[in-house]
């Protein structure tokens, strides 16, 4: 499966040098529930407000994601999904 690094949908900030995602929204992605992550509280700037959302860095989010291993045609239609024509 991707990695969420390079999903538009997934919110993120730099902090003390590294990057931290919103685990929320890394939940919503994969459609599974993240429990037990190393997370801090960052505040994030949401449609001009500034929440405060739990984040992790990639690393420690990777590591719990369970590997679904996607059948080929899911693949197909996850790329078709995906795919963007000013992408090269």
């Amino acid at each position: 499966m991707d990695n969420f690094k390079n999903e538009l949908s997934v919110k993120r900030v730099e902090f003390e040098g590294e990057t931290y995602y919103s685990i929320a929204d890394v939940e919503n992605l994969y459609n599974q529930k993240l429990s037990k992550l190393n997370s801090i509280t960052l505040p994030l700037l949401i449609h001009g407000v500034r929440e405060n959302v739990e984040c992790a860095t990639f690393n420690e989010i990777d590591s719990k994601i369970d590997k679904i291993k996607l059948s080929e045609f899911n693949k197909k239609i996850k790329k078709g999904l995906d795919w963007n024509p000013k992408k090269k």
